[in-house]
């Protein structure tokens, strides 16, 4: 039988795999409607204003509970402005304002769905609030033109300041349809209910025939800077009320734009050296996973270490593909700290993945570039595999410590060892995943043997079989896992190969995967 690990990449967001019973055949089976309805709600209804657009499709691409949960459980993690704590406070707060938007602003929708309610949500509570709740006349102030009209109910939201928006920050809310569903509007004359009724609610310049209500601004943008009797501020400009309006609604803006101006003057800094490695997987809904892994140099990891890294892949026609930035803190000073985040790349490639790493506490930086080159295709339908990970030793760890490792599996974790360089004596992890296996109809179990092998040119220094599949982890009906460590006793320094023999007993193919790695001498 298969054992079933729980594979899982920190950061954000990531790809994970199922918890789930080997002693079961591989099927598809279709989650209960319930559950399925769970994580969307989740996903759409409780995040749907934090998530970025490639988390949602990160997210999405999980195809198990396990898978989910180890996403949700990240996507908090990653927001927590104050780790130490055992309180996540970003969620708490979160959390509290979606109970607000549903308590106070439900009527013809939920209340996280209104505008009211989205804004709250992302913005928070604003500090004044101008209220006319019932429909009426209404006496302009001399921004709007002064003289009466009848109004529907409205409210104005103050903000003295919103991140990304700018300061002295006004949102109108107009109830057009008297149920209750206050939509968020960009001009202020919506609210007028005899707007479209010609000679009623008179401005005061209409008033003292000075203008026509076809002069207003609503119906004439241009006229703003020349309509009579209109004091002008600022923010009144129609163009400047649309650009507020648009980006109160936006996604938060990158945390830190200084990383991406490194990026795009494309400098190499030596101040903090960087390390990197990709790795390829399975394209999962016809989008490819490329995981990053990085870690810094240069003695900078101390318990007080902390680092932003931002992200830019772009295409042969150097088209940005998406852009990301991260704030890491090392989780472990006793194991090499690795940063890693999956990508998802609709075509097999070339790209170019551009990273700018900042040290928050000393103020160094480091520029790196990667190529990114995805497989083509994988062997529709005969057995293929990922690429090969060598990682550091592991050792036991229960699931529960409340670390944060670059791969998680039930009873251990294990890193990517990015130097390749082992000392005699130690245990090299390998970690890769197989596609395109058989399964045996009786059994539902796949039938897959391994053999191992530690070569120096044609001198064989260790070889292991394994017909029972010992090193082999169900992760779905499509997907299996490979984590073994293997021993390097006896081996004195120099450059070797791992060879790996894949043998599908149920479909006869194989394949050979060949990593080369070095056993160093034993450090003083």
């Amino acid at each position: 039988m298969i054992g079933v690990p729980v594979f899982f990449l920190s950061v954000l967001g990531v790809l994970g795999l199922a918890n789930g019973s080997a002693s079961s055949p591989p099927s598809r089976e279709v989650q209960p409607e319930e559950e399925v309805d769970h994580y969307r709600r989740w996903l759409d209804e409780e995040v749907g204003y934090l998530v970025t657009e490639e988390e949602r499709e990160v997210f999405s691409a999980l195809t198990t509970d396990a898978e989910r949960e180890r996403f949700i459980e990240a996507f908090w993690r990653r927001r927590d402005p104050d780790p130490t704590t055992e309180i996540n406070e970003f969620k708490e707060e979160h959390y509290r304002r979606l109970a607000y938007a549903n308590e106070h602003f439900t009527a013809a929708v939920p209340g996280w769905k209104s505008d009211r309610g989205r804004i709250y949500i992302i913005h928070g509570p604003p500090d004044a609030i101008e209220k006319h709740p019932s429909a009426g006349t209404y006496n302009r102030p001399p921004h709007e033109g002064g003289g009466s009209t009848q109004a529907y109910p409205f409210e104005v939201w103050f903000y003295r300041e919103l991140e990304g928006v700018g300061t002295d920050v006004e949102l109108e809310f107009v109830d057009v349809s008297l149920t209750g569903e206050y939509r968020l509007v960009s001009d202020p004359d919506e609210k007028d209910a005899l707007l479209l009724v010609p000679g009623a609610g008179p401005t005061l310049a209409e008033q003292l025939g000075a203008a026509e209500k076809g002069d207003r601004p609503h119906f004439s943008p241009g006229n703003r800077d020349s309509y009579p009797l209109m004091p002008q501020r600022a923010k009144d400009s129609p163009f400047q009320r649309y650009e507020t309006y648009e980006m109160v609604q936006r996604p938060p803006k990158l945390r830190h734009p200084e990383l991406r101006e490194l990026v795009s003057a494309s400098v190499e800094y030596a101040t903090l050296p960087l390390e990197v490695e990709t790795a390829y997987f399975q394209p999962v809904q016809g989008r490819f996973q490329v995981v990053v892994f990085l870690v810094p140099g240069g003695g900078l990891i101390t318990p007080e270490a902390e680092f932003v890294v931002y992200g830019r892949v772009t295409d042969l026609g150097r088209r940005v593909v998406f852009e990301f930035d991260d704030e890491w803190k090392p989780d472990s000073l006793e194991a090499p700290p690795v940063w890693s985040r999956p990508l998802m790349l609709a075509q097999p490639g070339p790209y170019k993945l551009e990273l700018a790493v900042k040290d928050a506490t000393g103020n160094r930086w480091g520029v790196k570039s990667v190529r990114l080159m995805p497989p083509s295709s994988w062997t529709s339908g005969g057995l293929s595999g990922s690429s090969v990970l060598l990682c550091e030793p592991a050792e036991p760890v229960l699931e529960t410590d409340g670390t944060e490792p670059a791969w998680r599996l039930p009873d251990r974790v294990v890193r990517p060892r990015f130097s390749r360089r082992f000392l005699p004596g130690e245990r090299m992890g390998v970690y890769l995943q197989l596609y395109g296996h058989g399964w045996d109809q009786a059994s539902g179990d796949a039938v897959v043997t391994l053999t191992w092998r530690l070569r120096q040119d044609e001198a064989v220094f260790f070889q292991r079989l394994d017909a029972a599949g010992a090193a082999l982890r169900l992760a779905d009906p499509e997907r299996l896992v490979v984590a073994d460590w293997i021993p390097l006793r006896n081996l004195s320094p120099g450059e070797y190969q791992l060879e790996l023999l894949v043998q599908d007993e149920i479909k006869g193919g194989s394949l050979v995967f060949r990593e080369a790695f070095t056993v160093a001498a034993q450090s003083p």
